[in-house]
């Protein structure tokens, strides 16, 4: 889920993936030449790496806390007094579990908003 413009771990992981089609694409169509083909690979691999290995970081985790991860789903999940949305998974953040959020945020400024806003109270958008 993208939250705040932020892509979740498996997103980001699906969207370098494609880039690197993309790449594999052009280079194959002779829109890139092979030094530029072989550094934009390189560092797409390195990071899908990175990517995979989060994404089993998270997975082994989910597995360990599981009864609590299935416990919590659908809390809702407050700033101050107000409800702003509620726990949708868990993910890993700095090695440690974090709680994923499912919330909407404003169409305009990307704002977390209250949940049942009607409207956005950090730009005065309608939602």
């Amino acid at each position: 889920m993208c939250i705040g413009g932020h892509l979740s771990v498996t997103e980001s992981l699906e969207k370098k993936k494609e880039t690197l089609r993309g790449i594999a694409k052009d280079f194959a169509s002779g829109n890139v030449d092979e030094r530029t083909y072989q550094e934009k690979t390189s560092a797409l691999f390195a990071e899908i790496a990175e990517l995979k290995s989060r994404v089993e970081q998270e997975e082994n985790l989910k597995k360990q806390y599981e009864v609590t991860y299935t416990d919590i789903i659908g809390f809702p999940v407050f700033v101050e007094d107000k409800v702003v949305g509620r726990v949708s998974g868990i993910t890993v953040f700095e090695g440690r579990p974090a709680l994923s959020l499912a919330g909407v945020t404003c169409p305009r400024c990307k704002a977390l908003l209250e949940e049942n806003a009607k409207f956005c109270v950090e730009c005065g958008a309608a939602v």
